[in-house]
């Protein structure tokens, strides 16, 4: 109920200042939207990190599939020797086999946690380098707060949503700067 009472409270506000704007033909709000997750997606600085972030999970797959033909061919071996050892040296054999499957399995597991906790972190930052184009944008709509459309079912008038402006204006910061984007994959 409380949410539903702010959330009243901001449109209210978003509302009658939009009345106010639309006299003159001119969109000015308190409230803005956007949609972050376009932003990352659709901007140059966002495909480059989620380019970055596939050459490594490529880096990764390639990695675990030599391990995989790796234990599939010592499987193959290992099984040709069951006939040839005593059963008590086969199983120790097995066992020691599985022991390192499990090991390297662990070890990818973990390795994919990490690059996926990496790539949060990069969007993390991605966001809070957004902010560089987004505050400027709020400053000319003299507006307080921008809501984002993937944190909750919003409506609006599409005249404040800043989504292509900021995604226009991250570009161009950019395509100035590459090296930006050493600043949010790097550590």
């Amino acid at each position: 109920m409380i949410k539903i009472l702010k959330l009243l409270a901001v449109f209210s506000l978003f509302f009658s200042t939009l009345v106010n704007s639309q006299e003159n033909n001119e969109v000015s709000s308190t409230v803005l939207v956007i949609n972050s997750l376009k932003v990352f997606e659709k901007s140059d600085l966002g495909k480059d990190i989620i380019s970055t972030f596939q050459n490594s999970a490529n880096q990764l797959e390639k990695e675990a599939n030599i391990n995989v033909r790796k234990f599939e061919k010592e499987e193959l071996e290992l099984t040709k020797k069951r006939d040839k050892i005593n059963k008590k040296e086969f199983n120790k054999l097995a066992e020691d086999f599985d022991t390192r499957v499990q090991k390297t399995r662990s070890l990818y597991d973990i390795k994919d946690s990490q690059l996926k906790t990496k790539m949060e972190m990069w969007k993390k930052k991605f966001f809070e380098f957004s902010g560089r184009i987004i505050q400027p944008i709020m400053i000319s709509y003299k507006a307080f707060i921008v809501l984002d459309v993937n944190q909750q079912d919003l409506f609006f008038d599409n005249r404040i949503d800043i989504t292509n402006q900021v995604i226009t204006q991250l570009d161009d910061l950019y395509s100035k700067d590459p090296t930006n984007l050493k600043l949010i994959i790097e550590e």
